[in-house]
C-alpha cells in the first residue's frame, strides 16, 4: 500500500529549503539584461552614419552627478514630438504612441531629470497632438514637469502670417499655448509664472513688449543666446549648440568656445538674467533633408564632448553661484545627430584574463568616460551573480574565496551618465578551493544601502510644493521609499515609490506638498503578525484536522509537524508574536504647519537594510 506524504510536511520542508537557499549563489541579473537596450529608443534602432548610437545598454547614473557639488540646477530634456509623421525619418516609434510616451518619461526620470521642454508648431499641427499626449503622461508623475517651446515653424505654417505681422502671429500662438497648457499642474512655472521659450523668431520683427502684455498668465518668455540677455521683456536666456560646416571645421571641434562665451556673459555682464545652460553629445545633420552639402558638425569625440559641456558649466557655476537650469540638446533629434535617448558611445572595450586566483582586465579607449567596473560570475554564461564593483582606475579582482567549480566571469565598464555600458567577453575560470562556500567570502561585501537628495534644502510658499531628486544606491533588492517626521498639513509622494538600484544608482522624484488648511489627526495604525505565521501555526496544530486521518493517528508524525511548524514561526518571525505599532515621529496637530523651517526624513528600506536622509524645507 502506497504511503501518503502529509501535506503539512511537504509544505514545511519546501519552505525550509527556500529559506536556506540563501546560502547558495544568488543570481542578481542576466547577461541579456546587462547588455540589452535599457532606454526608450526603439529596440530595432541601429547605429547610424550621423553618430547616433543604436539602442544600447547605457549608464543610468544620475546626470546631476556631472555637475558641480551641491548643484540645485533643474535638468530638462529637449524633446522633438514629430516622429511618425511622413515628413521625418523612421526611427522605429511614433511620438503619438502612448506606450512609447510612457517609456520616454520613465526613462527620463530614471536618469534623474526634472522634466522636459517640447517643441510646439501651432494649433492643428502633428506636434500639437503629440504634445498634449505627452502632457497627459507627465501629469501621472508628480514632481516631473513639462513646458512648451514655440518653434518659428509655428509662425510659418500654423498662424495668420504672412496675412498678419509677426507680433500678431506670436500673440495668437502664445495665447493658444496659455489656454491649452498653462492650467496643467505639471506645467513648469518659475515664481508662479508659466515658462515658455521661443526658438528662431528673430527675423519676424516681433514686439515682445506687446506679446508680454497681451498673453494671459504673465508667462516668463525665454529667448536664445544674446537676445535672452538684452530684450526688454526677456525672462531669461537659453543656450543651444553651434555646429560648423565642412570643410573648414577644426579637428575634434566640440563647440566649447560657444559655451564659454555664453556663460561668461551670463555670469559677468548679466548675472540677474535666468540662464538655461545646454549640454550635448555632438551634432551631425547629414541625414536631414535640409542639411547643407557635407552637413554641419560638432564632433562627439567618443563621449568627451558630452563631458566637456558639463565641465564648461562647472567652470562658471558652483554651489555659491547656482545655475538655475540646463537642457539636454536633445533627447531625440535623430536627424541632427544630437539625440541622447539611445545613449552615447564612449568607444571603450573591455577584455580580461585570470592568473591564479586573480581576475585582471584592460580597456581600450579613454577611461575618463568610465564610472566604475562591475564584476559578475556565472555557471552557465547567462545567469549572473555580482562580485561587486571596482572603481575606475583599478583593474583586478581577487577570486580566492570562490568555491570549487568552473565559471565564466564578465567585467562591465559602467559608463558615466548616459554613456554606453561595455561588457567584456566571457572569461573562463576554474576554482579548486574546496574549503570556500558561497555563504563565506566568495562574494564582495554588498554596498550599504544609501539615499541622497538634490537639492537637500528648498523654500516654498505655504500651499505650494517642493520637488527633490533622490538617488538610491547599494544592493540589488527593490527599495521602498517613504517619509517620516512630516509636519501637520504636509504630504509627500514619490515617482516611483519603489526603485531597484543595480550597478548604477536608481532615481526617484519626491514631491513634498504643503497645505493652507488644517490637518486632521489620524490614530496610529496597528500592524499585525504576518499572515504566513498564522497560516503556519494552523498547519502545525489546528491544521492537523485537515490532513488525512492516518496522519492524525500517527502521533510521532503529528509531533514532528507541530515542532517544525513552531520552529518555522521562530525562524520566519524572529520569535515575535506581538503586534507592532507604528506612529509618526512628529504626531500631527489639528492645524497645518505654519511658516518656519522643517526637517523631513526620507527613508529607504529593502531586504538588505535601511537608510535615510534629511531634507530641510522652509515654508513662508
Amino acid at each position: 500500500m502506497r504511503r501518503v506524504v502529509p501535506v503539512a510536511v511537504v509544505i514545511i520542508l519546501a519552505l525550509f529549503a527556500t529559506a536556506f537557499a540563501a546560502n547558495l549563489p544568488q543570481t542578481t541579473t542576466t547577461l541579456s539584461a546587462q547588455t540589452a537596450n535599457n532606454t526608450s529608443a526603439a529596440n530595432a534602432f541601429a547605429s547610424a552614419a550621423d553618430g547616433n548610437l543604436g539602442a544600447a545598454n547605457i549608464s543610468k547614473a544620475p546626470i546631476r552627478s556631472l555637475l558641480y557639488p551641491g548643484a540645485t540646477t533643474k535638468l530638462y530634456a529637449h524633446v522633438e514630438p514629430w516622429w511618425g509623421s511622413s515628413s521625418h525619418m523612421d526611427i522605429g516609434y511614433s511620438s503619438q504612441d502612448p506606450t512609447q510616451i510612457q517609456r520616454q518619461v520613465t526613462d527620463m526620470i530614471s536618469r534623474g531629470l526634472d522634466g522636459l521642454a517640447v517643441d510646439w508648431y501651432g494649433p492643428g499641427s502633428y506636434e500639437d497632438l503629440s504634445d498634449k499626449l505627452l502632457l497627459t503622461e507627465v501629469e501621472q508623475h508628480p514632481g516631473f514637469g513639462m513646458f512648451i517651446e514655440i518653434d518659428h515653424g509655428a509662425i510659418l505654417w500654423h498662424s495668420c502670417y504672412p496675412g498678419c505681422d509677426g507680433t500678431t502671429a506670436a500673440i495668437n500662438l502664445f495665447t493658444t499655448v496659455a489656454g491649452e497648457f498653462f492650467s496643467s499642474p505639471a506645467y513648469v512655472k518659475t515664481g508662479g509664472r508659466p515658462l515658455v521659450r521661443e526658438f528662431g523668431m528673430e527675423s519676424y520683427g516681433i514686439d515682445w513688449n506687446a506679446v508680454q502684455a497681451a498673453v494671459p498668465g504673465n508667462p516668463l518668455i525665454l529667448h536664445r543666446d544674446n537676445m535672452g540677455f538684452t530684450d526688454a521683456q526677456t525672462g531669461g536666456s537659453f543656450g543651444w549648440i553651434q555646429p560648423m560646416t565642412m570643410p573648414g571645421m577644426p579637428a575634434n571641434y566640440d563647440g566649447a568656445d560657444y559655451l564659454n562665451s555664453l556663460y561668461s556673459q551670463a555670469t559677468g555682464s548679466y548675472p540677474a538674467v535666468t540662464m538655461f545652460a545646454s549640454v550635448f553629445k555632438g551634432f551631425n545633420d547629414i541625414l536631414a533633408s535640409w542639411a547643407p552639402s557635407g552637413g554641419r558638425h560638432v564632433e562627439q569625440n567618443c563621449g568627451q564632448t558630452w563631458l566637456r559641456t558639463f565641465a564648461a558649466i562647472n567652470k562658471y557655476y558652483s554651489a555659491s553661484r547656482q545655475l538655475p537650469a540646463l537642457q539636454l540638446v536633445t533627447w531625440n533629434d535623430y536627424e541632427e545627430g544630437t539625440e541622447v535617448e539611445s545613449g552615447i558611445d564612449n568607444c571603450v572595450s573591455v577584455s580580461g584574463s585570470v592568473s591564479g586566483n586573480t581576475l585582471q582586465w584592460s580597456i581600450t579607449g579613454d577611461e575618463t568616460t568610465v564610472d566604475h567596473y562591475s564584476v559578475y560570475i556565472s555557471t552557465d554564461g547567462e545567469n549572473l551573480m555580482s562580485l561587486g564593483d571596482v572603481p575606475a582606475g583599478s583593474h583586478s579582482r581577487d577570486l580566492s574565496g570562490v568555491p570549487s567549480g568552473a565559471y565564466s566571469l564578465f567585467v562591465q565598464a559602467v559608463g558615466k551618465p548616459v554613456l554606453k555600458n561595455q561588457m567584456s567577453p566571457a572569461i573562463s575560470f576554474t576554482s579548486t578551493n574546496a574549503t570556500a562556500s558561497w555563504g563565506g567570502t566568495a562574494t564582495a561585501p554588498a554596498k550599504a544601502l544609501s539615499v541622497s537628495a538634490s537639492p537637500a534644502t528648498a523654500t516654498v510658499a505655504r500651499g505650494q510644493a517642493a520637488n527633490f531628486q533622490l538617488s538610491v544606491s547599494g544592493g540589488s533588492d527593490p527599495v521602498t521609499l517613504s517619509c517620516s517626521s512630516l509636519p501637520a498639513g504636509m504630504s509627500c509622494s514619490f515617482s516611483p515609490a519603489s526603485v531597484t538600484p543595480g550597478a548604477s544608482p536608481a532615481a526617484s522624484s519626491l514631491t513634498v506638498t504643503t497645505s493652507q488648511t488644517s490637518a486632521a489627526v489620524h490614530p496610529p495604525h496597528r500592524r499585525s503578525v504576518p499572515m504566513l505565521a498564522f497560516w503556519m501555526s494552523g498547519l502545525g496544530v489546528a491544521g492537523l484536522v485537515s490532513v488525512p486521518e492516518a496522519v492524525r493517528r500517527n502521533r510521532r508524525l503529528a509531533l514532528l509537524v507541530i515542532v517544525l511548524g513552531l520552529a518555522f514561526l521562530q525562524f520566519a518571525c524572529g520569535g515575535g508574536g506581538a503586534s507592532h505599532t507604528t506612529s509618526a515621529a512628529n504626531p500631527p496637530s489639528s492645524a497645518a504647519a505654519g511658516a518656519g523651517t522643517y526637517t523631513i526624513t526620507v527613508n529607504a528600506a529593502s531586504a538588505a537594510g535601511t537608510a535615510s536622509t534629511n531634507l530641510n524645507l522652509t515654508v513662508h
